[in-house]
């Protein structure tokens, strides 16, 4: 059987995102249990970066690999960047001519008609968010114009939006199998389908959850660098809560910087770590509240922007921080949670979306409000050391639970039940 997946998703900016984390973890697995004779077919943009050394690293040298040239899009519709049209027919002939099924991990990229595809569905966000932030997500064309936006901009916003119901509709007629990583993902895609006049779906739906790399207990540390930086921040004496991630919208930075307003002003002596590409300096993080809330913050000089950091460093602000707090308003998994569960590191985090799902031990879900943060985080950080050992324990347990033999499983065996299906 020749197996293909779509690591176009890995050419326009999903590998620095949950969905190449996803399709990584997932490759490796399907490695594991496809049939030694099983081969894989990797289809790609030519034109785009080499996905080469990334295929030597997720199928062993036993395995057969091909690459599989996609012809580039056509149409005006190219002009708006990620977001893609249904396939050309001669994509689609591209790919039902060289595999016999399909795994596709960002259905934006298409589900050609006529071969069998599993679909692995992350979230809805851009949808579920797109009228209470119409600046970076999908608004109706009504809503964009009620909050402000020029016409022009409204307009794409709005044709965005369709594109994306669009899309996301014909996989889901088209996919002989949908996967969502989620049981909040699961919903809303089967709500999406029900409003799309789309019959079926429950059956054609599993909901795997997504595991954690951390759950390996190995334990990677700094390098003499990066812990020179620590030790000149002050972070390996000083108490800190920590935010690793992305700057958006739904990321409410500035109700983390309120809370930690209000801890400091409480008597707390702590710091707050934020870390991730957007925390550079403070001029590259892209939106005006947490900017605005970061340079007006009376504790600013207790405030580290770390930028990036390495897996090593990732893993020590993990183990070192007081607490983890994640204030996002909608999570279709929540890998960061789990990944600081796994590494021994309470929790705050909102109780919204899919983090109920993922919280467990040594967490604390509050309302989304820069006060109710601020509780939570304080609660976590006033137990005993013995307390937060034994928490800590447990966390580690709860995210144990979470791996990728889930995902890996359920899609070797939805293509092993389409193994010949066409």
């Amino acid at each position: 059987m020749r197996v293909g997946i779509d690591f176009r998703a890995m050419q326009v900016g999903h590998q620095f995102r949950g969905i190449g984390e996803v399709l990584r973890n997932a490759c490796r697995q399907l490695d594991q249990r496809l049939s030694p004779h099983d081969e894989v077919v990797a289809f790609h943009d030519a034109p785009g970066p080499s996905v080469a050394p990334l295929l030597e690293s997720l199928f062993g040298p036993d395995r057969t690999v091909t690459e599989a040239d996609m012809p580039p899009a056509t149409g005006g519709l190219r002009r708006f960047g990620r977001l893609r049209d249904s396939l050309s027919a001669e994509q689609v002939g591209v790919m039902v001519g060289a595999c016999d099924v399909l795994v596709q991990f960002d259905f934006l990229l298409g589900v050609p008609e006529g071969l069998p595809t599993v679909v692995v569905v992350h979230d809805q966000v851009p949808l579920l968010l797109g009228d209470r932030y119409p600046e970076i997500y999908w608004p109706h064309y009504g809503v964009a114009r009620r909050r402000g936006l020029p016409r022009r901009m409204a307009a794409e916003r709005a044709l965005r939006r369709w594109l994306y119901e669009h899309n996301l509709a014909n996989a889901l007629r088209r996919a002989a199998h949908v996967v969502a990583n989620s049981h909040h993902t699961g919903r809303t895609t089967v709500a999406f389908a029900q409003q799309q006049g789309i019959e079926g779906l429950d059956a054609r739906l599993t909901v795997c959850q997504l595991g954690c790399d951390a759950t390996s207990g190995a334990e990677t540390r700094p390098n003499a660098m990066e812990r020179a930086r620590f030790e000149a921040l002050g972070l390996v004496e000083s108490p800190f809560v920590f935010y690793l991630g992305g700057v958006d919208d739904r990321r409410r930075i500035d109700l983390l910087v309120s809370a930690f307003n209000h801890l400091r002003a409480g008597g707390l002596d702590l710091k707050l770590v934020l870390a991730g590409d957007s925390f550079a300096t403070v001029a590259s993080v892209g939106v005006e509240s947490a900017r605005r809330a970061l340079m007006s913050s009376s504790y600013a000089p207790d405030i580290y922007l770390l930028g990036f950091v390495s897996q090593a460093e990732r893993d020590w602000l993990y183990r070192r921080a007081g607490a983890f707090v994640f204030p996002s308003e909608h999570e279709g998994f929540g890998l960061p949670v789990l990944e600081s569960l796994a590494a021994g590191c309470a929790v705050v985090t909102f109780d919204n979306s899919s983090l109920p799902e993922v919280c467990g031990p040594n967490c604390e879900l509050v309302t989304a409000d820069w006060r109710s943060l601020a509780d939570g985080a304080e609660r976590l950080l006033d137990r005993s050391t013995e307390e937060q050992a034994r928490g800590a324990a447990a966390g580690k347990t709860w995210a144990a639970g979470f791996t990728w033999d889930t995902l890996g499983l359920e899609l070797a065996h939805q293509l092993d039940r389409l193994r010949g299906g066409r």
